[in-house]
């Protein structure tokens, strides 16, 4: 054979040997890279997923969370009274529920607009607490009252602000997490003593109204939904229940809330309109 190709052949022969083989090499070499790639990535995708607990998905929420300054969101939900009222007539009340809200995260300056419909009457309540100033619309004007410090007004609202319920489960030892289409849902129960002042004062109210010598109390059951890309809040939930003793008949008495909030952006300041701010009387 050798003599048949004589030494320029032989030369020729082997150049295309090596040729095929460093070809052959490389497709194999890139082969394998591609399958040691992917192999990578899915050990790395393995891992990442595996350190997502609820703790770990928290703290990447509490990390996007400080590069926000507040949301604006929205409520809808439905209280139910239900029973034997004391007269022993069975009654059935629903109050259909909607607020509008601004929150600032590390700012008591804050915007609600709330309203309640039932049995085809309708209740609406305003309120900004922007620099110190507190304006209010209940019966169709504005009043103000300035100087006004220490006071909570973000708790003027029948839902809580989703930084107060993901500083609620931050302090939860075992906080409870699922999945859920592109989020992580977290759920708790917090004590009614614990929900927001203007809700408490409401339950309350309507407590003393129903059963004044019970004592009753419950848990309130919340959801947050977290976007599993940004970490950060995307929707709400609450629900409560209460029964009471039925004082005038045989069905206990019940108040049933549920409420769902949607956040619908994010805010860096509250704005009080301008004929809010010169249209205001002076309390």
């Amino acid at each position: 054979m050798a003599k048949l190709l004589g030494k320029k052949g032989l030369v020729i022969l082997f150049t295309l040997f090596l040729s095929v083989m460093l070809t052959g090499c490389g497709e194999l070499i890139e082969a394998l890279s591609k399958v040691g790639t992917a192999t990578e990535q899915k050990e790395k995708a393995k891992e990442e997923k595996e350190e997502l607990t609820a703790e770990n998905v928290l703290k990447k929420n509490r990390e996007e969370m400080d590069k926000v300054k507040g949301f604006s969101y929205t409520a809808n939900g439905e209280m139910k009274i239900s029973g034997d009222t004391g007269t022993g007539i069975s009654a059935n009340l629903s109050i259909k529920i909607k607020q509008d809200s601004e929150v600032l995260i590390d700012s008591p300056d804050v915007h609600h607009n709330i309203s309640f419909q039932a049995m085809g009457e309708s209740k609406s309540w305003e309120v900004y607490f922007v620099d110190g100033t507190f304006y209010s619309n209940e019966d169709g004007f504005w009043t103000k009252k300035s100087g006004l410090s220490g006071f909570d007004f973000g708790s003027i609202s029948i839902v809580d602000d989703p930084h107060v319920t993901l500083k609620q489960l931050r302090n939860e030892s075992d906080p409870k997490m699922s999945q859920e289409s592109g989020s992580y849902v977290f759920e708790l129960e917090v004590p009614q003593e614990k929900s927001s002042l203007f809700l408490r004062g409401i339950l309350e109210g309507i407590m003393e109204e129903l059963s004044p010598t019970n004592s009753n109390s419950s848990t309130i059951k919340k959801k947050i939904w977290l976007d599993e890309k940004t970490f950060l809040p995307t929707k709400m939930e609450q629900s409560l229940e209460l029964t009471f003793p039925p004082s005038g008949g045989d069905n206990p008495e019940k108040i049933e809330l549920v409420l769902e909030a949607s956040i619908t952006g994010q805010i860096d300041q509250v704005n009080v309109p301008s004929h809010v701010v010169h249209g205001a009387i002076e309390n």
